[in-house]
């Protein structure tokens, strides 16, 4: 798909710029696992997403899904949902990933409907 067509979608990873940051949130550019649809994304130019990160703080952390690829453990954070406009100065572009994780996004909402208390979670 051409740079200028893509839009992120639900399930899809993707590197996006996440600096500034500030105290413990994940800086510069990081993978992320987009939950927002692909058409909120486009009609807003934002999207809401879980960071992904091979910081072994997370190791300890009950509200990241570990993920084995290889030798590497990376950790989808659940704690930490960002919303960004994902084009422009954020940068955002596909991962090669792609959706390859889109199996953890059950998973992972149900983590984030129990961290802010969604009814049925």
């Amino acid at each position: 798909m051409a740079a200028s067509t893509w839009v992120p979608q639900r399930g899809e990873v993707i590197y996006i710029n996440h600096s500034p940051a500030a105290a413990s949130e994940i800086p510069n550019e990081h993978p992320m696992l987009v939950i927002t649809t692909q058409n909120f994304n486009e009609k807003t130019g934002l999207l809401i997403g879980l960071s992904l990160t091979h910081s072994e703080l997370h190791a300890r952390n009950p509200f990241a899904i570990p993920l084995r690829d290889g030798n590497r453990t990376s950790y989808l954070v659940c704690n930490q949902p960002r919303t960004f406009a994902w084009a422009g100065e954020r940068a955002g572009r596909p991962h090669p990933w792609g959706m390859k994780i889109k199996d953890k996004l059950d998973e992972a909402l149900v983590i984030l409907g129990e961290i802010i208390g969604l009814p049925g979670t």
